[in-house]
């Protein structure tokens, strides 16, 4: 399709046209490396934290998942509401890359400290390594925003299974690289320099990833498919009636239905950002509860709290690549089935609440619940049920938009995501596990009645 200027009054039928026959996507290149994009995105994340057990060597008694998770998370955060304010005009192809290599620096920056500043057993707990780490994961969060937000809002604007395609991916690197530090940990000995090396290795080839992932991402714009959306994304932008585009729930030949408050659709259609938030607001409320939950007990719980005389060192990094798989598994359960009511994703999401006290009891309860197996079932369903219930989030929220706005709604559950993983890192390292029950529950029956409204 060429760069056509699109009349004052859009019509529907040409922009129905234009989404569904479009070039084919060949060999689904296209479509895998939206795929490996959701690996980039969540790849440092998840590099800091299924490499805890190297960072506890290093930084003894500092708690220093819980610090990571706080510092990550926050600035992701920050970054994202700046992007979502001020920087969606910037290309998102622009954005991606400039996300893309915020993540590869502290990724070749780290081994590069281990080097030069830890140098022997003595140099443990260094002031200026800690400070020097901890700066890393935060241009790791900045870069996070660039790319995810910009990711997620871009394959908003294509076919559904882009979106299910960048969500799996995020799954598919927790999988990647716990599987990948197990096996980094069993091929090397268990010294201070085996450590050190298996964590190095790790960090560099996590790098390598990330490299494949920018050159993939740019190599796909010569795509005929990619072509045609980004010619049809341009005529969209330059039109400035957007009130009368299609819905992306048109666009698509599966229909969802949902529960929505009456006039939400309309005023999406005619309004700003704003507007954009109320129509999906049951859907973003969804991503920040799951997220708060999960945090409050990932990584941070796994890896502190729970210790076994068995498993010794090797418990929290197999509770670790443990949730990775069912967090996973969950995502691509979306491809088989998604729930067609929003009532069905909210009540999911508010039952989740359960794990708190869950949790609680697996660390204060009796014996018999401190088991390794009792705590390796409850790891596998708390990611199970939340890569379920984020991945048909994402899915169907931009289907309640115009194509237009598809982008910012994208942003926009990033956002949420990151404003749960903040609270949930928050809730972690403020409350003590034996309150933290009681505040699920009454977040439950504050936002029963309000559900119920609608």
């Amino acid at each position: 399709m060429g760069q056509r200027k699109m009349s004052s009054q859009v019509d529907d039928t040409v922009i129905l046209g234009d989404y569904e026959n479009h070039p084919p996507d060949t060999a689904n290149l296209a479509l895998f490396t939206y795929f490996l994009l959701g690996i980039g995105c969540i790849l440092p994340w998840t590099t800091f934290t299924t490499a805890v057990d190297y960072f506890e060597y290093l930084f003894p008694d500092s708690q220093i998942s819980r610090v990571f998770v706080a510092i990550y998370q926050c600035s992701f955060f920050v970054s994202l509401s700046l992007m979502l304010r001020f920087g969606l005009h910037i290309p998102s192809r622009v954005r991606i890359n400039a996300g893309l290599l915020m993540l590869l620096v502290p990724m070749l920056l780290v081994p590069a400290v281990n080097a030069f500043i830890i140098r022997e057993d003595a140099d443990r707990n260094n002031p200026l390594a800690r400070t020097l780490t901890l700066i890393l994961i935060g241009l790791s969060g900045v870069g996070t925003a660039a790319m995810e937000g910009s990711a997620t809002g871009a394959a908003g604007q294509l076919p559904q299974r882009f979106m299910k395609a960048v969500v799996s991916g995020g799954g598919a690197c927790g999988v990647l690289v716990s599987s990948l530090r197990v096996v980094t940990k069993a091929a090397l000995p268990q010294t201070p320099d085996g450590l050190r090396t298996s964590a190095n290795l790790y960090f560099v080839v996590t790098s390598v990833i990330l490299l494949l992932c920018f050159v993939s991402y740019n190599l796909i714009h010569r795509l005929p498919f990619m072509i045609h959306f980004t010619a049809l994304r341009a005529a969209i932008n330059e039109e400035k009636s957007e009130a009368k585009l299609p819905r992306r729930q048109d666009l698509e030949t599966e229909v969802t239905s949902s529960l929505l408050v009456n006039g939400d659709r309309e005023r999406a259609e005619g309004g700003g950002l704003v507007a954009t938030l109320a129509t999906v607001k049951w859907y973003a409320g969804c991503i920040t509860l799951t997220y708060i939950i999960t945090l409050t007990i990932f990584p941070g719980f796994l890896a502190e709290d729970v210790q076994s005389s068995i498993l010794k060192d090797w418990y929290p990094v197999l509770l670790i690549c443990s949730y990775q798989w069912s967090d996973l598994l969950g995502k691509l359960c979306t491809t088989l089935y998604i729930p067609k009511l929003l009532r069905t994703l909210v009540l999911g999401s508010l039952a989740r609440l359960l794990f708190l006290p869950l949790f609680g009891v697996i660390l204060h309860g009796p014996g018999a619940f401190r088991t390794e197996a009792s705590v390796f079932l409850s790891t596998c369903l708390l990611g199970f049920t939340g890569g379920y219930l984020a991945a048909s989030n994402f899915v169907l929220a931009p289907k309640l938009v115009t194509f237009a706005q598809a982008e910012s709604v994208g942003v926009i559950m990033d956002l949420c995501l990151g404003l749960g993983v903040s609270l949930g890192s928050v809730s972690t390292c403020s409350f003590s596990w034996k309150k933290l029950p009681h505040y699920g529950l009454i977040l439950a029956l504050h936002l029963l009645p309000e559900f119920q409204k609608e």
